[in-house]
């Protein structure tokens, strides 16, 4: 396979056995697809990028339409090394083969394809390892840190009144999730508090914040 430029593609790609979709396949009918955390549907460039820089988290990534397309799609993400958002445009082809910025692509379905390049993401979503201190210090206190019987109101005015930076989790009806809340702002009222969600992936864990 050719290189790809930016940093989510590796420069030496060694494809044994190429693949694509099988005959008929459809995107927008492929439940892995579109029951994805990361499918936001037909969304332009710039809502599509106002969600990543919310969280400004080098690797934040979601797939979209383009152009109102059942075949064209875009993956946009925050780039570390570019620290702006990089948008990939994805086409599946009528042969069944998949194209990557112009590039052919290795995969069978949108999400295979999806996990391939997030996969590639060189330290994805990773700014560092946590230090010593910092890891023991989520040991002790997590009895503190996760309060599994607070709802969102509730850790919502829990956390108002604490420091900037100040955070717990809490149990999530979504299934493989957390929800986490961070105080992430000055002041003492709930608009300084930010609710999202800690999801667990293939590709490891995501942070996902909705007020």
């Amino acid at each position: 396979m050719a290189a790809f430029n930016d940093d989510i593609y590796d420069d030496n790609d060694v494809v044994p056995v190429f693949q694509k979709a099988p005959a008929l396949y459809e995107p927008l009918k492929d439940k892995k697809v579109v029951t994805s955390l990361w499918f936001r549907g037909n969304v332009d460039r710039a809502q599509a990028e106002r969600e990543i820089m919310d969280d400004s988290v080098p690797g934040n990534f979601l797939v979209r339409q383009k152009d109102k397309s059942s075949r064209l799609f875009a993956h946009s993400y925050l780039s570390r090394t570019k620290q702006k958002v990089v948008h990939n445009l994805i086409e599946l082809q009528s042969s069944g083969e998949w194209n990557v910025d112009g590039q052919p692509f290795s995969a069978v379905g949108l999400d295979d394809l999806v996990d391939q390049l997030q996969a590639r993401l060189k330290r994805w979503r990773k700014l560092a390892d946590p230090s010593p201190r910092v890891r023991d210090d989520v040991f002790q206190f997590w009895s503190e840190i996760y309060l599994p019987h607070l709802n969102r109101d509730q850790a919502t005015m829990h956390l108002a009144q604490c420091c900037d930076g100040s955070f717990l989790l809490r149990s999530s009806s979504t299934p493989n999730c957390l929800a986490l809340s961070v105080k992430r702002g000055p002041g003492a009222g709930p608009q300084s508090v930010y609710n999202g969600m800690i999801v667990q992936s293939q590709q490891g864990c995501i942070s996902s914040f909705r007020n």
